[in-house]
């Protein structure tokens, strides 16, 4: 799109936010840019400025109209250093608030300390338009983006509108990793236990016999004397003896198993709830043509 001013898109659209061209075309070379301290609807004069971190920056001191009377550049007084500063912003990608009068900027406080700084009641030459489009440029900003604002809040006599209005939505998406974790594990300790074993033997021992036998024979009387005979007796006891034998053999190893699980997770998803006021119709992809039905907002679940 140039830089002839767009009317407000999404109107009707729950809380719809609206856009504005912010021209760069500027006037004449010899004519430059003249600055205006109105502070009447969308001039923005006195808004709170915040960066893209949402850091406070400043407020709205001037505006520069271009030929369109829509707002080309902003003048931010800040008060770094306890000095005030004014330092020149392109309107274009700055999204504004005006319930809040707020306007956040796409750039961060360290780009912003070094952008140009001119007086706020300064004329801006063409010269002026490029050194700060050269600044800007080097930090993403380019002359066809819009200054958004709400619908609600768009100035009267601004430009008309725009013939498409897009609203994005996004929704989150559940991504399932996997990472490794100790559930558990398996100790093997080996011990010694007694017990006590009973194993039968045989074992033989002697023992004495006696026996009298007559015997009929004659003996000297000479013979007569004391005599003492000894006799052992033996006998077999048990000698118990260990040796270690290996009985078996305990292994340890794993194997990998596979399970299903089901993760679950909330996740958040825009919709967009279209509101129409009056006899409004409106004509679908296939070309039908649709009657407007009775507005029944959905409900908002709390978290």
């Amino acid at each position: 799109m140039g830089t002839a001013g767009a009317g407000p898109i999404g109107t009707g659209i729950g809380a719809a936010v609206g856009a504005i061209v912010g021209g760069l075309a500027g006037k004449g070379t010899a004519e430059g840019l003249n600055p205006t301290t109105d502070a009447g609807e969308g001039r923005f004069i006195d808004y709170t400025v915040v960066d893209s971190n949402e850091e406070k920056v400043g407020t709205v001191d001037s505006v520069w109209l271009d030929n369109n009377n829509d707002p080309a550049y902003l003048a931010v007084r800040t008060g770094w250093l306890g000095m005030g500063r004014h330092y020149v912003v392109p309107a274009q990608n700055a999204h504004v608030q005006n319930r809040s009068r707020q306007i956040r900027l796409p750039y961060t406080l360290e780009q912003l300390r070094g952008a140009p700084e001119f007086d706020s009641s300064a004329s801006l030459q063409t010269a002026d338009e490029e050194r700060i489009g050269t600044y800007f440029g080097s930090h993403g900003f380019k002359r066809d983006n819009w200054l958004r604002q709400e619908a609600a809040q768009r100035p009267a006599g601004g430009a008309t509108a725009p013939e498409e209005a897009r609203v994005q939505l996004k929704e989150e998406q559940v991504k399932v990793g996997k990472r490794e974790v100790e559930y558990g594990g398996v100790r093997l300790r080996k011990v010694v236990r007694t017990e006590v074993v009973q194993q039968p033997v045989e074992l033989k021992r002697e023992e004495i016999v006696i026996e009298r036998v007559p015997v009929g024979e004659a003996a000297p009387t000479s013979d007569f004397t004391d005599e003492e005979i000894y006799v052992p007796l033996r006998r077999e006891e048990a000698v118990v003896a260990k040796e270690a034998h290996v009985t078996e053999e305990v292994r340890l190893g794993k194997r990998q198993e596979r399970e299903q699980q089901t993760v679950s997770e909330t996740v958040r998803k825009e919709d967009v709830e279209i509101q129409q006021e009056g006899e409004a119709s409106r004509v679908s992809a296939t070309g039908t043509r649709e009657r407007p039905a009775p507005y029944q907002p959905k409900e908002r679940s709390r978290s």
